[in-house]
């Protein structure tokens, strides 16, 4: 533990903690894998932490059997930590009107777990769905006088509008704006995953500088401290590794770009050359049509387990990282940390501003071209399938050296978890209800209670 959360549980001790995360394990998503690592930590260090997640929906078409009644609010134990199971509405299906009803129920139904808690929590860490949920439960925070840290995974409304015709943007664009404005300004620190991220809420919500801490997304380093062996890799998948080997290994949606990764390996021609391919998503099957009518050397592979990530990525010469552009400016893909880690060198197809380029540079790990360029994107292919292997093992490992300092789990929770505890220090007195509304009923006992 460093000095400074040592320091802030000193003064703090002993915390009641609520995390309220939109996403929470078994679902396998970075925000949920943070939350469940925090959790854990902070009940290591002594303090009383509860979950308040909905029931698992992602991905899509996925089956939890072990939660056979969604229609109730349930507090158990899992791996060791209280979580509240609450019975919002889900909406796993890329649709805008079902993220906006997820939202607000997410919200609604989280906020009243607060209210009602036996034990109103010292602090609330927040993760929640934009923008609507991070409202109310601001509000109700803000309200009971409880601390709030909030933590903004993606910049809203602005990610949103790259999606949708201009004329929505333009009505609604102001009043959304406002609302996360609020939002921002209510918390008592605003966590944000990236240095373009902070710029924004600088910028355009007028958060103090001070209010505004960088946390990026971290990866546990524990299942790449000792890294496998290609050919064994090779075996178990029945992938050649006698070739050089392109490796893109994430979600295949429509921002990740992995269409245009297979179109630029196939324009570079590579006769002794492979392009492999893990993971599922909206665009998976589009993309393996492309590939087949490419006639190039390239594989699919389904999602795997974290446990073998490592495994996977040891069959790599060089991982890529296509975005679509515009979508890498605010936010940095957590693929790009697991290829750190697992002494990778990167071949990057993003903004040349974003932050995952400036973090490609900052550690001298790879390779930057300019998104949506297969011209670009097809000749650095072809110059890096000419290079020695011992540069390309060294741009790798100056990669896995510099995320293992600042991208670990180790690190990142730490850094999160000083920052919960001391925001302790700036406790608010409950907001007095304004004329014409109904005030906030003192907190009651309910199956949510700590």
């Amino acid at each position: 533990m460093s000095d400074g959360v040592f320091r802030a549980c000193v003064r703090t001790w002993f915390m009641r903690i609520t995390i309220v995360t939109a996403v929470y394990p078994p679902e396998a998503l970075v925000a949920g894998r943070m939350a469940s690592d925090l959790a854990a930590y902070l009940i290591s260090i002594g303090h009383a932490v509860r979950v308040i997640c909905p029931y698992p929906s992602r991905p899509l078409g996925t089956e939890y059997p072990q939660y056979p009644n969604r229609q109730k609010l349930m507090t158990s134990v899992e791996n060791g930590i209280a979580v509240t199971r609450i019975p919002s509405l889900t909406a796993p299906a890329a649709s805008l009107a079902g993220r906006i009803r997820e939202s607000w129920s997410f919200g609604r139904w989280a906020a009243r777990a607060i209210q009602t808690m036996a034990s109103p929590p010292t602090v609330v860490y927040e993760a929640a769905w934009p923008i609507l949920a991070k409202g109310m439960i601001g509000t109700r925070c803000a309200r009971m006088g409880i601390p709030r840290i909030t933590h903004i995974m993606d910049t809203y409304p602005e990610s949103a509008f790259a999606k949708v015709p201009r004329w929505v943007s333009a009505v609604v664009g102001k009043p959304l704006l406002y609302l996360d404005k609020k939002s921002a300004l209510q918390a008592a620190k605003v966590v944000v995953i990236s240095e373009n991220m902070r710029d924004t809420y600088e910028k355009t919500r007028g958060v103090p500088p001070l209010q505004i801490e960088v946390v990026r997304t971290w990866q546990d380093e524990a299942p790449f401290l000792s890294l496998p062996k290609r050919e064994g890799a090779g075996r178990r998948y029945g992938i050649r590794t006698d070739v050089f080997t392109f490796l893109y290994l994430g979600n295949i949606g429509p921002v990740a770009g992995v269409d245009h990764a297979i179109a630029s390996f196939s324009t570079a021609g590579l006769q002794d050359a492979q392009l492999l391919i893990i993971g599922q998503g909206s665009q998976r099957e589009a993309c393996m049509q492309l590939a087949r009518q490419s006639q190039a050397n390239i594989q699919f592979l389904a999602d795997p387990e974290m446990a073998n990530v490592p495994l996977l990525q040891s069959l790599a010469d060089v991982c890529l990282l296509p975005v679509k552009r515009g979508a890498a400016s605010s936010s940095i893909p957590s693929k790009l940390s697991a290829y750190m880690l697992s002494g990778k060198p990167v071949l990057a197809s993003v903004d040349a501003n974003s932050d995952s380029a400036r973090l490609i540079r900052t550690a001298d790990c790879g390779w930057v071209v300019e998104p949506e360029d297969r011209t670009a994107l097809a000749q650095t292919m072809r110059e890096l399938c000419s290079q020695a292997t011992g540069t390309l093992a060294a741009t790798g490992a100056r990669g896995r050296g510099y995320a293992l300092e600042h991208l670990s789990k180790k690190q990142g929770v730490k850094k999160l978890a000083a920052i919960i505890l001391e925001a302790v220090g700036r406790k608010r007195e409950p907001e007095t209800a304004l004329p014409g509304q109904v005030p906030v009923p003192a907190p009651m006992s309910s199956t949510a209670s700590a």
